[in-house]
C-alpha cells in the first residue's frame, strides 16, 4: 500500500511539471495545426477558407516520412504522403474550426494526465524502457523520462518535437469532447436496451418451403432490349456516376540490370575485404551501407529475438560467435555483412533443456524454440534497385515517351513497351493502373485538371514509371446503356428467376392457408419442408441459402405465434419461401449480467455513427480548394 501511495504520489508530482510547462502556451493555443504563417510562402490549398502553404505542407510530409521511417517503412511513395497529408489537413482544419465554435476547452490536468498515462507510439520499442525481466514496457521508466527528458532525446524517438506531440494530444481531446457533445443523447433507456438485447438473442425455429433462384432453368428466363431499356429508363438513378477519366499509359519497370546486380556482388565483397584489413564495422556501415534505416547509426539493428528477422538473416545472425562478422550472404533485400555485438541467452529454456537432456527426453512441442535475442550491425548493399546509371536510362526513355505527344504509342513502341489504357476512373481512387499497386494520386489528379491528349510527365513510384496520355474524360451524369447493359440483363434475369419461385410457391401458400399441412401441400412438386434453428435475426441460414442481409430472417422474425405462417415471400435476388413458426424464444436470464456492457457498447456505437455522419457532412459542405498541382509539372 505504501508503495503505490508513493507512486501516485509521483504521478501526480510528474502531472503538475507536465502542466507547468503547458500553461506558457495555453493562452495562444488554438489546436494542432494553428500559428503562426508567412503570408508569402505560396499555397497549397485553401479549406474552409483558410489558406494550407506550402512550407508547412512539406514539413507535415516530412514528420510522416520519418514516422514510417522509424517503422521500417522506407519504400513509402512521395505521391503517398503528399495525399495522406493532404486529407489530414482537411480533417484537422475541419475538426479544428468545429472544436473552436463548440469553444470546447481542455484544462492542463487533463492533458497532463493523457501525456503521462499514454506514450506515444515508439516508446514500447526502445530497450531503455523495457521491464527489466524482459516482459514489456515499463511505464514508470516513462514517467521517470518525462520527469527529466531532452527534447533531442524526445525526437529520437518520436520523430517530433515534444512540444508538436502535446499540441497533437490537445487536439485530439479537444476532438473527443467533441464527439461526446455532437451526440449527447449517449444514453440508452432501459427499454431500449431490452429491445438491443432481444434482437441480438431472440431465437426462432421454423419450417420453410424454399424455392431458391437456383431452380430455375435458364430455359424459361428471356430477356428482350426492350426490357433492358425499360429498366435502363425507370432506374437512372442506379447508374449516376461523378466525373470520370481514363488514361493510355505504359509502364516502365525499374528493375535492377545484370551489371546492377553483378555489381552489387562485387561490392560486398570488396566491403568484406576491407572488414578484412582491418576497417571499423561501424563506420564502414555508416559510410557504405544502403539501409537507409540503420546506416547513420553505424548499421546498429538493435537488439531482436529469433524469428524477427528473415529466415536467411535470422539463421546468419544466431549462429555467429559474439563479436565477429559474417561472410556476405543474400536475402530478398540484397547482400549483407551481419555483426553479432552481444547475445541474451534465454537460460530458463536452457535448463528445460538440460534437464530433458539428463533424463534423456525430447524436447517438448509446447516449448518452442529458444528466445535468444542477439544486439547486431550490418550493412546492406542492395541489388534490387536499380544503379543510377540504370535509373538514369530509365528515365531518359520515360522523358523521351512523355514528349513525343501524339507520337506517344510509336515511341514507346520502338522501345519494346507497350501501350495500355486504363478503365474509366474517378477521383477517389489511388492507383488506375492494374499492373501498379502503388498510389498514382498525381497522375489521377492529372487526369481531371489536364487537357484530353496532353501527356503528363513521368510518375514514379517504388517500382515503376508511368508515363500517361489523358485519352478522355466524361461528365458527371447516368453511365451510357451500352456500359450498362449487361449489368442490366444480368438484374433482370435475377428478378424474373425470383418471380418465377414466386409463381411456383403461391398455389403451394394457399393450399396450407386453406388448412392442408406443408407436407400434403408440397406432394406432386420438388418442393420439401425443412426445419431450420434455432436462429437468430443476424444469421444466414444455409439450409434455404438466405439470411438476414437479404430480408429472410426479418420476414421470418416477422412471426409472432406458434404456427403463424407467411404466404409466398418474395426475397430479392434470393428466390422465394414459406415460413411457419414452430416456436419463438429468448432467455432473458443473462440481461442483468449483460445490461451494462450493452449500454456502454450501444452508447458507443451511437455517437461513433453520429459522429461519422457530422464528419462526412462538414467535409462535403467545406469549401475545398486543391491547389498540388501547381506544384508538380504533370504536362
Amino acid at each position: 500500500m505504501l508503495r503505490f501511495m508513493r507512486n501516485q504520489r509521483f504521478v501526480k508530482a510528474l502531472m503538475w511539471i507536465v502542466i507547468l510547462s503547458f500553461v506558457g502556451w495555453l493562452g495562444f493555443e488554438l489546436g494542432y495545426g494553428g500559428g503562426g504563417r508567412s503570408q508569402a510562402t505560396p499555397e497549397v490549398g485553401e479549406i474552409a477558407g483558410e489558406p494550407v502553404y506550402w512550407t508547412e505542407f512539406r514539413r507535415e510530409i516530412g514528420t510522416l516520412r520519418e514516422y514510417y521511417r522509424r517503422q521500417g517503412n522506407t519504400q513509402i511513395d512521395d505521391f503517398d504522403l503528399d495525399e495522406q497529408v493532404w486529407q489530414q489537413t482537411v480533417q484537422r482544419i475541419i475538426l479544428r474550426n468545429a472544436v473552436e465554435r463548440a469553444q470546447i476547452s481542455v484544462t492542463a490536468e487533463e492533458l497532463a494526465e493523457e501525456l503521462v498515462n499514454n506514450p506515444p507510439s515508439g516508446f514500447e520499442r526502445v530497450p531503455e524502457f523495457q521491464r527489466a525481466d524482459g516482459q514489456g514496457f515499463d511505464r514508470e521508466k516513462y514517467r521517470q523520462f518525462l520527469a527529466s527528458m531532452t527534447q533531442e532525446r524526445w525526437f529520437q524517438i518520436t520523430g517530433m518535437t515534444y512540444s508538436e506531440y502535446e499540441s497533437r494530444v490537445l487536439f485530439d481531446l479537444k476532438v473527443q469532447k467533441l464527439q461526446q457533445r455532437i451526440d449527447d443523447n449517449g444514453w440508452i433507456t432501459v427499454a431500449g436496451l431490452r429491445q438491443a438485447f432481444a434482437e441480438e438473442n431472440e431465437t426462432i425455429r421454423a419450417r420453410v418451403i424454399a424455392a431458391p433462384i437456383s431452380l430455375v432453368p435458364d430455359s424459361l428466363i428471356k430477356v428482350s432490349d426492350d426490357e433492358i431499356r425499360s429498366y435502363y429508363q425507370t432506374h437512372l438513378n442506379e447508374f449516376k456516376q461523378p466525373t470520370r477519366a481514363r488514361f493510355s499509359y505504359v509502364v516502365i519497370p525499374r528493375r535492377p540490370s545484370p551489371r546492377d546486380v553483378a555489381r552489387a556482388a562485387e561490392e560486398i565483397r570488396a566491403v568484406h575485404r576491407q572488414l578484412q584489413e582491418g576497417a571499423d564495422f561501424a563506420e564502414t556501415a555508416q559510410r557504405l551501407s544502403e539501409d537507409e534505416g540503420s546506416a547513420r547509426d553505424g548499421g546498429d539493428l538493435g537488439t531482436f529475438g529469433r524469428g524477427r528477422m528473415v529466415p536467411a538473416f535470422d539463421s546468419v545472425a544466431f549462429s555467429l560467435p559474439v563479436g565477429t562478422y559474417s561472410q556476405p550472404f543474400h536475402t530478398q533485400f540484397g547482400w549483407h555483412i551481419v555483426k553479432v555485438e552481444r547475445r541474451v541467452e534465454d537460460t530458463a529454456w536452457q535448463q528445460q533443456w538440460g534437464r530433458l537432456k539428463a533424463q534423456k527426453k525430447p524436447l517438448p512441442p509446447e516449448a518452442g524454440t529458444p528466445k535468444d535475442s542477439v544486439q547486431a550491425r550490418h550493412i546492406l548493399i542492395k541489388d534490387t534497385e536499380p544503379s543510377f546509371e540504370t535509373a538514369d536510362s530509365l528515365q531518359a526513355i520515360a522523358e523521351k515517351i512523355a514528349a513525343a505527344g501524339p507520337r506517344f504509342a510509336t515511341t514507346a513502341a520502338r522501345y519494346g513497351l507497350t501501350v495500355e489504357t486504363t478503365p474509366w476512373f474517378t477521383e477517389d481512387v489511388n492507383s488506375p493502373v492494374p499492373a501498379v499497386q502503388d498510389p498514382l494520386r498525381r497522375l489521377v489528379r492529372w487526369s481531371f485538371s489536364g487537357t484530353v491528349g496532353s501527356v503528363a510527365s513521368p510518375a514514379y513510384t517504388r517500382d515503376h514509371i508511368v508515363v500517361a496520355r489523358l485519352a478522355d474524360r466524361s461528365s458527371e451524369g447516368p453511365q451510357p446503356l451500352r456500359e450498362v447493359r449487361d449489368a442490366i440483363a444480368l438484374k433482370v434475369r435475377v428478378e424474373k428467376r425470383v418471380d418465377v419461385a414466386t409463381q411456383w410457391l403461391t398455389p403451394i401458400a394457399k393450399k396450407i392457408a386453406a388448412g392442408q399441412p406443408m407436407e400434403q401441400a408440397v406432394q406432386g412438386t420438388e418442393f420439401t419442408v425443412v426445419e431450420i434453428g434455432p436462429i437468430r435475426r443476424g444469421d444466414f441460414v444455409p439450409e434455404v441459402s438466405a439470411g438476414a442481409s437479404d430480408g429472410f430472417t426479418g420476414a421470418a422474425f416477422a412471426l409472432t405465434t406458434t404456427g403463424q405462417t407467411t404466404g409466398a415471400l418474395r426475397i430479392p435476388e434470393r428466390g422465394s419461401y414459406i415460413v411457419r413458426l414452430i416456436e419463438k424464444s429468448l432467455d432473458w436470464s443473462t440481461f442483468d449480467q449483460q445490461r451494462d456492457q450493452l449500454r456502454q457498447r450501444l452508447a458507443r456505437q451511437r455517437r461513433q455513427s453520429t459522429f461519422r455522419d457530422w464528419e462526412t457532412y462538414a467535409r462535403k459542405s467545406a469549401d475545398v480548394k486543391d491547389y498540388r498541382d501547381r506544384f508538380y509539372n504533370f504536362d
